[in-house]
């Protein structure tokens, strides 16, 4: 799988611990079947930090710019690209790399979580309430 899938690496890396897999609620779901959904959290320009009263503050700009932003941005953004498509190739590819190289729990191996299909269809966190 690593040799096959090594060109891979470099955009695994830039999603490492960006990814998560979630279980989705859903009060009104009848199905005892329950659903998950990869939840992305994407790069931002600010970023808020607390002060010692808990008070959020916005950190200067200063240190990252414009340009890192959105160079990390269409990184991220080909990064996904790219896993979708070894989603649609190859589903044994796509859970290995996000298991073992982006850092997603998918669960343990046999579990019925895991056995299933996962869809290439990212949940993109916007605004980030929490620390990563």
């Amino acid at each position: 799988m690593e040799q096959r899938w090594g060109f891979m690496l470099p955009w695994c890396k830039v999603l490492h611990k960006k990814i998560k897999f979630k279980p989705v609620e859903r009060d009104w779901d009848v199905w005892a079947d329950q659903k998950y959904r990869l939840e992305v959290s994407l790069p931002m320009r600010c970023h808020f930090t607390e002060d010692s009263d808990g008070e959020e503050f916005e950190l200067d700009m200063e240190w990252s710019g414009e340009d890192y932003f959105q160079d990390t941005f269409c990184q991220v953004r080909e990064a996904l690209a790219l896993l979708a498509a070894v989603a649609h190739v190859d589903q044994l590819a796509w859970k290995y790399l996000l298991s073992e190289h982006c850092g997603v729990n998918l669960g343990k191996a046999g579990s019925a979580k895991l056995g299933r299909d996962i869809r290439a269809e990212y949940f993109l966190v916007l605004d980030q309430d929490e620390d990563p």
